[in-house]
């Protein structure tokens, strides 16, 4: 899937619903930045069959902002209106790997 902020939509939330029921999962893993990490923590926020969310951010602003803000999509062209906070979630970041020496 793409990144960047205009994958935040509902129609996505739907197609991850799609995804999770045609494959029978309790769990989903999430490697990517912000914009994806919000986008399938708020679908897993409201599935109730994922029983498990496992993130690997790969910016500095996804390892923190799942923490701090939950997980948001944008609506009707405002950014974040629908947010919830995800269950059962693990958080791994590698943050001496963001930066290059």
């Amino acid at each position: 899937m793409p990144g960047g902020e205009h994958i935040k939509s509902i129609d996505r939330v739907f197609e991850i619903y799609q995804l999770v029921r045609t494959s029978k999962s309790k769990a989903i893993t999430v490697i990517g930045g912000g914009s994806i990490i919000d986008l399938v923590g708020y679908a897993s926020a409201g599935h109730t069959e994922i029983e498990k969310l496992f993130l690997f951010p790969t910016t500095t602003v996804s390892q923190i902002m799942p923490a701090v803000n939950g997980f948001g999509v944008n609506f009707e062209f405002v950014k974040d209106l629908l947010s919830s906070i995800a269950g059962s979630i693990l958080i791994k970041g590698y943050p001496l790997s963001l930066y290059k020496s």
